[in-house]
């Protein structure tokens, strides 16, 4: 992922913070799309990923954005960043490992589950 601090979020084993979820999770076109839902998730998504999305773990504590893992078969293929903008939940992000492109096919089975996710409130951010 490319914003936000290079910090590492590094959980410790007695300390787990818990993000607050949007609650959209499921599948489609063969893909899981699963919500990050703690620091260890989200530092481990990062490990796994080779790409930062381990300290956006503030950002996401505040409900400044969410963070979903994209996989197949249990394979992690991409990392989906959804915020908020003009009161509509927006895609911010969706890179592969090493923040690499992601796959045509991949990126329009995201694009279908946020659509069949966020009815009429979803949009692409201009980035």
């Amino acid at each position: 992922m490319t914003n936000g601090t290079r910090r590492s979020l590094r959980p410790t084993r007695d300390h787990r913070t818990s993000f607050r979820s949007h609650g959209y999770q499921g599948g489609i076109d063969g893909y899981e799309i699963v919500p990050i839902t703690n620091d260890a998730e989200l530092y481990r998504e990062g490990q796994m990923m080779h790409h930062c999305v381990g300290a956006y773990g503030p950002r996401v504590v505040e409900g400044d954005c969410y963070i979903y893992s994209v996989r197949k078969y249990g394979q992690r293929l991409a990392t989906i960043e959804l915020g908020k903008s003009d009161g509509q939940v927006v895609l911010r992000q969706l890179h592969g490992v090493c923040n690499g492109p992601v796959p045509e096919r991949i990126k329009l089975a995201v694009r279908k589950w946020l659509e069949s996710s966020l009815p009429k409130r979803c949009k692409e951010a201009d980035r």
